[in-house]
This record gives C-alpha cells, structure tokens and sequence, in this order.
C-alpha cells in the first residue's frame, strides 16, 4: 500500500514547490548568457576591484556590512531574472542592473584619492560598457514584447 501513494506524493511534492520553477522571458540560452555576463563575471570584475582597488590607493577595503548590502543586490538580480516572466520589464531591469552604481560609487571615491589615469579606464568599461551591454540585452530581450525598443546612446540606460 505504501509504494501506491509514492507518484502521488512526488505529484503533491512537485505542484508544491512549482514556485521554484523558472518563469523566464527569455530563451534558456538567452538567459544563460545573461546569467554569464551580469551573474558570473560582473561579480568576479566586482570582487577583484572590491579587493584590489583598495591596495592600488593605499585605502581601507571595504567594510563587512558594504559587502553584505552588494551581495543581496547582486543576489536581487539573479532572482528577478529567474521569475522575468512574472514581473514588470522595468523593473526586472532595475533590479538587475542596481548591483553596478553602487560598486561604480565605492570604486570612484577610493580611486579619488590617488588617480592614476591607466585606472580610470576600469571605472570607464563598468560603466560605459555595463549600460551599453544591458541596452543591447535588454532591446534583444524586448524585442519580442509590445514594448518598443529604444535607442541606444551612450551613457542611457534603456529605461523609460
């Protein structure tokens, strides 16, 4: 009798957990390749800046609790990616993209101090080139929505 209630307790299990099945509105494949950019290496050109940046300037690194609110925000990110088909493209995009500006802001005030003009190119790539990547991400992305795609001038992000 034991073995008869097993396919419905696996069928109970995965409708209550279907939650954690990704809603994505994107293709896999489009969605991987966004995990890679803004997931992986966005996070490991954040933690070699976040640990270098600080010996390049002589300046304290940072603090536990900066690196805490960093790290939910750039967590915040992969989980409205993985729900995208649920929420609001806007906001989608401003949470994905809400880990840069802060990252940018702590990199710009320790490397105020002591500017070395071959170091201003980073600060330059992570800006310029993150919202340059998110707006071509973000037109391919849309592209298929009734949302209409927008121009993608330097410095803008695709946001209304």
């Amino acid at each position: 009798m034991g073995q008869s209630f097993m396919p419905l307790v696996l069928y109970m299990q995965s409708e209550l957990f279907s939650f954690l099945l990704p809603q994505l509105a994107m293709s896999a494949s489009a969605w991987h390749a966004h995990e890679m950019i803004y997931g992986y290496a966005v996070g490991v050109v954040a933690g070699f800046f976040l640990t270098a940046v600080p010996s390049w300037t002589k300046t304290p690194p940072a603090k536990v609790a900066y690196i805490g609110t960093i790290g939910m925000l750039w967590l915040s990110g992969r989980g409205v990616m993985w729900w995208s088909d649920l929420l609001p493209m806007q906001s989608v995009a401003c949470v994905d993209l809400v880990f840069l500006p802060p990252l940018l802001l702590r990199l710009i005030l320790q490397m105020r101090h002591t500017i070395q003009m071959h170091n201003l190119i980073f600060i330059s790539l992570l800006g310029g080139g993150g919202s340059r990547i998110s707006c071509v991400i973000w037109n391919g992305w849309v592209g298929h929505r009734t949302l209409p795609r927008q121009d993608c001038a330097p410095g803008s992000l695709p946001l209304e």
